[in-house]
């Protein structure tokens, strides 16, 4: 909607606007008429501009589909004052599907309040190319778009394909070639699957394209006919508690997998498959859950992150060819939600490890080098420097790039506008 046209009172009538919600009155219902969401969403939300300095105010959202009569409630939802614009976010864990439907907000509130913006917005994603880029200007290219959130890594099949997946809204994966422009869209048999930080491995042997999603389920997809259902593995028949795969497959160039499974409940798991959906290798678990890509070292051992909510997490070590056991500490601290990367001194026989932590207003940098001797029992933490005056640091939920164009250089940045480079 636009303002509050189309929201109606409880007589039938059109509000006015600003329209007053008072307490003599409250609660307050308020509806809108044939909302039509075009794609399945988790995530919809009602953005108000209800914006109040005191008060206890709560409410709900209800959508009811005008042809099955299925209802789906966003609630209770509590606003906090001082916190901005009240938005309503559907909390029901459960997937709202694409249809017509009647939208019904109530509220609950001891302290007046005046609407006069009532929005229902859900999420698109846009994929574009730049070309110049070595200049002042790029040229910006719209390429193709859709429903949904764009949220993994892009992968690259080295043959002049990109791949990338959608989390709600379409539900898909996509393949993009470069040269041709042609845009392939694969949507699992089931209808439709969500991808989130699931990047895609290319597999030359085969060529195939390997990713995982959050029904824990892992695709294996031929290049050359992307869009046709091929080959999968359902992770919690080998383990009930598997959860999401939020991690993009790490593949050594011979023959493993190395990923990530989030968990359903406190732990995660790394896991080693064969390319062709083979087990092979236990899965190990890990001491929280984990959406981390794991890093493959010259010296042969794999390292990842985890976390416990905000709260706690680490990085661990694991020696590829003793995939078994428990994992080695690197690090043990705040959550480490990101890909760690891995620099191996061969000649001296040491693994530098450099990750960030996904925890706010830490005194010191959130960007971590820590070295690890292959064999030791644990890692130690080389560098995590002092923040600049003035820049508290905050959550940094990406890991490190690299380079050595210019360098050895690492980069990260984080939820404080800031990028930390480090020589």
């Amino acid at each position: 909607s636009s303002g509050v046209t189309g929201w109606l009172d409880s007589t039938g009538a059109q509000i006015p606007s600003p329209y007053t919600i008072s307490t003599s009155a409250s609660p307050v219902t308020i509806t809108y008429n044939g909302l039509n969401l075009p794609a399945d969403y988790w995530q919809p939300q009602l953005v108000t501009d209800i914006n109040a300095s005191s008060g206890t105010i709560s409410g709900t959202l209800t959508l009811k589909n005008t042809r099955t009569g299925a209802t789906y409630t966003f609630g209770s939802n509590t606003y906090y004052p001082g916190y901005g614009p009240w938005t309503l976010y559907n909390n029901s864990g459960t997937m709202i599907p694409a249809g017509n439907y009647q939208v019904t907000f109530t509220v609950t509130t001891d302290t007046n309040l005046t609407v006069s913006s009532l929005k229902f917005i859900a999420s698109q994603w846009n994929l574009y190319k730049l070309t110049n880029t070595t200049d002042t200007q790029p040229t910006v290219t719209y390429v193709t778009g859709g429903y949904g959130q764009s949220n993994t890594p892009i992968g690259y099949d080295g043959t002049g394909n990109i791949y990338w997946g959608i989390y709600e809204g379409d539900r898909s994966y996509y393949q993009y070639n470069i040269s041709t422009g042609a845009v392939a869209k694969f949507t699992p048999a089931n209808g439709g699957d969500d991808f989130y930080g699931a990047g895609a491995a290319y597999i030359a042997h085969d060529n195939t394209v390997i990713f995982g999603s959050d029904s824990g389920t892992i695709y294996k997809q031929s290049v050359s006919s992307f869009t046709a259902q091929g080959q999968t593995l359902d992770l919690s028949t080998i383990q009930p508690d598997a959860g999401q795969v939020r991690s993009t497959l790490a593949y050594d160039g011979q023959k493993i997998l190395y990923f990530t499974s989030k968990g359903t409940g406190a732990n995660g798991y790394l896991w080693g498959i064969d390319f062709t959906l083979g087990v092979g290798l236990p899965q190990l678990q890990l001491t929280g859950n984990s959406t981390s890509t794991p890093a493959i070292s010259d010296s042969g051992y794999i390292y990842v992150g985890y976390n416990s909510g905000f709260s706690a997490g680490g990085v661990v070590a694991v020696l590829a060819s003793a995939f078994s056991g428990t994992p080695i500490t690197i690090y043990t601290g705040d959550p480490v939600q990101s890909s760690p990367i891995v620099w191996s001194d061969t000649a001296n026989d040491i693994d530098y490890v450099y990750f960030t932590t996904n925890a706010s207003n830490s005194p010191n940098h959130n960007g971590y080098c820590a070295s690890y001797v292959p064999g030791a029992s644990g890692g130690n933490i080389v560098w995590n420097p002092n923040n600049p005056p003035g820049v508290p640091g905050s959550y940094a939920l990406q890991g490190f790039a690299h380079t050595s164009e210019v360098g050895p250089v690492v980069i990260y940045g984080d939820d404080s506008n800031t990028l930390y480079v480090f020589q």
